[in-house]
């Protein structure tokens, strides 16, 4: 599967502040959204996932103000908040979802106070678990608060609160703790010393299409991950086309539409394309037929600029390393660095560096 495709897919549906508040109203227990404030959700655009996890995590961080006032009752049958048990979920669903305005919040009966507070979302999408999800997830926690702390410094007495969310999606059911003081070889865990923090588990498959409501691009987001990861049968590619076709058309959602086709596109192999376009034909909308076509042809583009750049790349490796073994002499080891240097323009000065350079070292260095 295309990490990266998922990647933006996840970022493009909830980009938006209506959308990002839908998810939260989907995912999470009512107790934790129904004195929010609609009009406050921002979506913050930064990720506070380092370089080298950017293939295994997706993050998301959504900003919003809450009412204080009387505790809600018990939470409603939408949550899907589970812990470390999972249950699967059929994707084949009969129905379509039923767009549903949400519960209205309880009118409040007294002055409410109002509070930051923050939903941190950390998408897993890795092909398999890491026992160290919840670890990463924390760090990220302290690095918004960080953040939070030197905007506002000196004129804070306390931090907002951050809910955790660990967004999971895939086959096995997970299998590692989600306490983080269950990782920790403590000789008490629950001494009062120890970190404590366990994030919301949300696993995407135990999602049930019928019950989401909110904004078209919300639902339409949610189901689409559902299936990227999943097997598109025949009766998933009706309900996906039948959910874009009750959206109304207006150029956001036309442009949302595309999004999703190219997803896809680029996710799925060809035969369960075949069975996205067939149903297409069946019901006559031929709109998602020609966003198919028209992403299929640019992937295929993209395919042949990337190989052109790869034949490029590897003719330089080859001169570079002819060239310094000629005048210099190389060890495999160089020659291994060398061939796994894709930089085109650093390749480029050390072939100019060459020709005046008295050691291979200068050359070396210069593709560093």
């Amino acid at each position: 599967m295309s990490i990266h495709a998922y990647n933006n897919f996840f970022q493009k549906a909830f980009a938006t502040p209506q959308a990002a508040l839908d998810l939260v109203r989907n995912i999470l227990p009512q107790s934790y959204w129904h004195n929010l404030d609609p009009v406050t959700v921002t979506v913050i655009d930064k990720s506070y996932i380092s370089a080298n996890l950017k293939k295994q995590y997706t993050d998301l961080l959504i900003s919003c103000t809450r009412r204080e006032t009387d505790p809600l009752p018990p939470d409603s049958s939408n949550a899907i908040h589970t812990t470390s048990q999972t249950t699967s979920v059929s994707t084949s669903q009969a129905d379509l979802p039923q767009l549903q305005a949400p519960p209205p919040p309880p009118a409040d009966t007294k002055t409410p106070t109002k509070k930051e507070i923050l939903f941190y979302f950390l998408v897993e999408h890795k092909s398999y678990q890491d026992r160290w999800s919840v670890l990463q997830i924390l760090r990220y926690c302290f690095a918004i608060w960080n953040d939070y702390y030197l905007e506002h410094k000196g004129g804070i007495t306390t931090l907002p609160e951050i809910v955790p969310v660990l967004f999971y999606h895939d086959t096995p059911a997970w299998g590692h703790p989600l306490q983080f003081a269950d990782l920790v070889a403590a000789r008490d865990p629950h001494a009062y010393h120890q970190v404590r923090c366990e994030p919301i588990f949300v696993d995407l498959k135990q999602l049930s299409l019928d019950k989401l409501f909110g904004s078209y691009r919300a639902i339409l987001g949610l189901t689409v991950l559902g299936y990227l990861k999943e097997t598109l049968t025949p009766e998933a590619a009706r309900n996906i086309l039948e959910t874009m076709r009750r959206c109304e058309p207006d150029p956001q959602s036309r442009e949302f539409f595309a999004a999703c086709i190219e997803a896809f596109c680029r996710v799925k192999e060809k035969k369960e394309l075949d069975v996205l376009l067939s149903e297409a034909d069946k019901i006559e909308y031929t709109t998602i037929k020609e966003d198919a076509m028209t992403y299929a042809e640019e992937l295929i583009l993209e395919g042949q600029k990337r190989g052109k750049l790869k034949g490029k790349i590897e003719d330089k490796q080859q001169v570079l390393v002819r060239l310094l073994n000629k005048k210099f002499g190389l060890s495999a080891a160089e020659e291994e660095t060398i061939s796994r240097v894709t930089d085109i323009e650093a390749l480029d000065r050390a072939l100019d560096e060459i020709i005046t350079s008295e050691t291979k070292a200068d050359v070396l260095a210069l593709l560093q």
